[in-house]
């Protein structure tokens, strides 16, 4: 699974003038025909105010082939901590496809991602366990179907 997601994984930075603000790894899928990042809404944050977006962060995107690109952020749940970053122009990249309903049998997973410095990329491998504490987020589990 990992060689397979490893050209869809890539590194995201936020940067405030050219103070790098946040970094972190994103999956290319496609949505509604589009290509896009599914990543963290921690990118895009208010340093000073969590319930914030701040809106005058630029956005880098380190591809898998150490590529570069600025990019926009299209959609964003800052209680879920999830966000969607859209690409400027047309890129063909590989896509992950995130709506696997069968892999929600599976209690094998994975974790992927992409240092934004060097591109490398990393891996780790798991076992999906239910827990029986309440969790700390007053959320419920997304679940991409």
């Amino acid at each position: 699974m990992s060689k397979y997601l490893s050209q869809s994984v890539v590194s995201l930075a936020s940067y405030k003038g050219k103070r790098r603000f946040f970094a972190c790894s994103g999956i290319i899928t496609e949505l509604n025909g589009c290509t896009v990042v599914v990543t963290l809404a921690t990118l895009v944050r208010d340093h000073f105010d969590e319930n914030k977006v701040d809106e005058n962060l630029r956005i880098d995107v380190l591809l898998p082939d150490k590529q570069h690109t600025q990019d926009t952020l299209q959609h964003y749940h800052l209680h879920y901590n999830i966000a969607i970053v859209s690409f400027k122009g047309s890129c063909a990249l590989s896509t992950a496809n995130l709506y696997d309903a069968g892999a929600l049998s599976s209690t094998r997973v994975e974790a992927v991602g992409r240092c934004f410095e060097s591109g490398m990329l990393m891996a780790t491998r798991g076992k999906l366990t239910r827990w029986h504490w309440r969790s700390t987020f007053d959320c419920s589990p997304i679940l991409l179907l």
